[in-house]
């Protein structure tokens, strides 16, 4: 008998659907923040403040009365081709711009990552969806900001890197990869730990061809370090600082940043903000607990990562017995250390994107671990729950 209705491809032509909506919103959208757009402006003509473009001025550094953006440069570098056209032509390039192909690339790497895990077509696409629709992704297309863009660009680097080490395992080019991560968010370096571990501990090598290894993977590292140095001096005459002690901060932000940058005091607030921090009731009349509609919505500080991806709950009962999933779990705590102690939190958010940093190692263990045990339903309908749960939260701000 002819099957006409097909529940699971309805929704997942539902979700793709919705996904392409949010594309294109996000695209036509007019959002402010869009520092490495005009960085790019400004490093084409060999300045690096971005005192000369009309804009907001949220999270810049402000010293000797010029503003910088403290972040590194890559993502704008990333971006210099495309303004060097569009300012011929009399337009601005932001990096709402170019997002969608980058957030595409992000889901076509994953797709291709679970293929090489001889997953199905199908479930390769609902490994995809899961991390750009059931996690905290999905924020970085609808609120296209500068500091998005910075994690965007990551996640789609740390993608870029894996599958290569499970394509070729070009070491120099995995280097040249993390050099980029680090131009782009320092935090995110550690992931290079997982490539480390796989090459003294997986490779069946010489002690000599080790050594060359490790050579090409550090040294492009190294000279990120020169140019992040370097690029440093230039803006605040200090090779080490990258200026996040200037920063123009919520009056909040800068009572936290007071008790230090970094400091076992900002942990308990960081655990709370990636792990337990709930939905918000939206009420009534503000005094009474009568809800209205969408009666529930997220609280701009950050929503736990086990109500945005509750499938990632699975990672507290698997074995951990092979090497690839040890290592892709050390690095993914090592990355996790100096964001939790770090005073930002991440506000002006859904969910906690500094977790962008290490979530993608977690998601590979996912990966890894179905390999050999399959996917079972109840899992699949985790993730599609996660997908529908964050549709119904961030479409509050499209509406």
């Amino acid at each position: 008998m002819l099957k006409i209705f097909d529940p699971k491809k309805f929704l997942l032509f539902f979700i793709l659907s919705a996904y392409f909506f949010l594309f294109v919103w996000s695209y036509s959208g007019n959002f402010e923040e869009q520092h490495f757009g005009y960085l790019s402006l400004s490093l084409l003509e060999g300045k690096f403040d971005l005192n000369n473009y009309p804009q907001v001025w949220d999270d810049t550094a402000l010293f000797s009365g010029k503003h910088y953006w403290p972040l590194g440069p890559f993502p704008a570098i990333l971006l210099l081709p495309f303004t060097f056209i569009a300012k011929n032509l009399g337009y601005v390039v932001y990096e709402r711009n170019l997002l969608w192909v980058l957030m595409l690339a992000v889901m076509y790497l994953i797709f291709k990552i679970a293929r090489k895990f001889k997953y199905s077509e199908e479930l390769s696409i609902i490994w995809a969806l899961s991390f750009c629709m059931g996690s905290v992704f999905i924020s970085t297309l609808i609120m296209p900001y500068s500091w998005y863009f910075s994690h965007t660009v990551t996640v789609l680097l740390i993608f870029i890197a894996f599958y290569e080490y499970l394509e070729q395992r070009r070491y120099f080019l995995i280097g040249i990869i993390y050099g980029a991560i680090y131009l782009t968010r320092a935090s995110a370096l550690l992931g290079i730990v997982f490539y480390l571990l796989s090459l003294f501990f997986t490779e069946d090598l010489s002690i000599w061809r080790r050594r060359k290894k490790l050579f090409q993977l550090l040294v492009p590292v190294g000279f990120s370090f020169l140019i992040m140095g370097s690029y440093n001096i230039l803006r605040f005459n200090n090779f080490f600082d990258q200026g996040y002690s200037y920063q123009l901060l919520a009056e909040a932000l800068i009572k936290a940043r007071n008790y230090s940058l970094f400091s076992l005091i900002h942990l308990p607030g960081n655990l709370y903000y990636l792990l337990f921090a709930s939905p918000v009731p939206v009420l009534r009349d503000g005094v009474s607990k009568v809800l209205k509609f969408p009666y529930i919505t997220y609280d701009l500080w950050g929503l736990g990562m086990f109500y945005t991806s509750p499938y990632f709950l699975k990672l507290f009962i698997l074995p951990y017995k092979d090497k690839l999933t040890k290592f892709l779990l050390t690095t993914s705590f090592l990355t996790a250390i100096p964001i939790l102690f770090y005073y930002g939190i991440g506000v002006k958010q859904y969910g906690y994107r500094y977790s962008l940093d290490f979530l993608p190692y977690l998601l590979m263990i996912l990966m890894i671990a179905h390999k050999n045990s399959g996917v079972s339903r109840r899992f699949i309908f985790l993730i599609y729950f996660s997908i529908l749960f964050n549709l119904y939260m961030i479409l509050q701000i499209v509406f």
